[in-house]
């Protein structure tokens, strides 16, 4: 099984296990992804092109675990954490934001493409690097500075691959007491 594929399968198995969300996001049309600019547009990886243009993620708010910084949550099993809002980006947003705001403009340049936003507490993205295969999930603080160098030593690595991301994402979110 190629890994582009293991991509694919943990997005439908996502969808099969949380029909609900079906609805919540939308696919991608092959006219939004066109619609992006060239010079952007072939910064996106083919496989996640093909997840936006057949699941409907684009716009999906998704919930992610996350130990928020907390000492004591450090290290604990992904079942066990609070949980972190995770909006996909649509292809609109995805074109202004890579060519417009900081710092996306500029990671884009350097192999990394935002993926998706925390829209209701930090407001930071969410990137991959376009250069792996099955990436790390980070989350790239805008406010560290202008240096690429300095947001990607302070990145928070949400999840070393996208496939853990999706198999531990959650259509709702989960407090812990």
């Amino acid at each position: 099984m190629k890994p582009p594929y293991v991509l694919i399968e943990s997005v439908k198995r996502f969808f099969d296990k949380y029909p609900e969300c079906l609805i919540r996001g939308k696919v991608t049309t092959e006219e939004e992804i066109g619609a992006i600019p060239k010079r952007l547009r072939e910064k996106i990886p083919q496989w996640y092109i093909d997840i936006l243009t057949t699941y409907p993620i684009a716009d999906l708010e998704i919930w992610l675990p996350n130990d928020h910084g907390q000492e004591a949550l450090k290290g604990k099993p992904y079942d066990s954490l609070p949980t972190m809002s995770m909006t996909f980006l649509n292809a609109q947003e995805f074109a202004f934001y890579s060519a417009e705001v900081f710092p996306m403009f500029k990671l884009i340049k350097n192999g990394y493409i935002c993926i998706g936003e925390d829209r209701r507490t930090t407001s930071e993205g969410i990137y991959i690097s376009i250069d792996n295969i099955n990436p790390k999930v980070l989350m790239i603080y805008h406010d560290d500075g202008p240096e690429i160098k300095t947001m990607l030593s302070n990145a928070e690595t949400l999840f070393l691959n996208f496939t853990d991301m999706i198999k531990y994402a959650l259509p709702e979110k989960r407090d812990m007491d």
